[in-house]
């Protein structure tokens, strides 16, 4: 829980690395909870998963507010393999999707590298300072 708490903190933050477990905890995260969104609009209109009640409003207020954070921790993650952050545009095009994951799937540099230092692996810590 501390990774999404990180998230959320540095809701605009696009400088810095963000090591694996980070980036995938917050990505489980939101996509969990917009799991939970549609079977609750499954729920309410169970007849129709397309033209339930709701109209999709609540998945999408869902998206919409996680988009700055996941942005924000791609392209930080980005930065944690040595990539440019210019790299994200690959998820426009979504047959380049799978390269994209590719690069998430990638182990971080264990050095300094031009985007700071590694990320610290004691989140607690992080927090007090920020």
């Amino acid at each position: 829980m501390e990774y999404v708490k990180k998230c959320f903190w540095l809701y605009f933050s696009f400088k810095g690395r963000a090591n694996r477990r980070e980036f995938w905890s917050f990505m489980f995260f939101v996509f969990t909870i917009a799991l939970g969104l549609v079977f609750l609009e499954m729920l309410i209109s169970p007849d129709t998963i397309f033209f339930s009640a709701l109209g999709g409003a609540p998945l999408a207020v869902w998206y919409i507010f996680c988009f700055f954070p996941m942005l924000s921790v791609s392209i930080r993650r980005l930065h944690d393999i040595d990539f440019s952050a210019w790299w994200v545009l690959l998820a426009l095009v979504p047959v380049f999707h799978i390269i994209l994951l590719l690069f998430y799937l990638l182990p971080g540099s264990n050095r300094i590298n031009s985007y700071g230092e590694e990320p610290s692996k004691n989140y607690h810590f992080v927090f007090n300072q920020i």
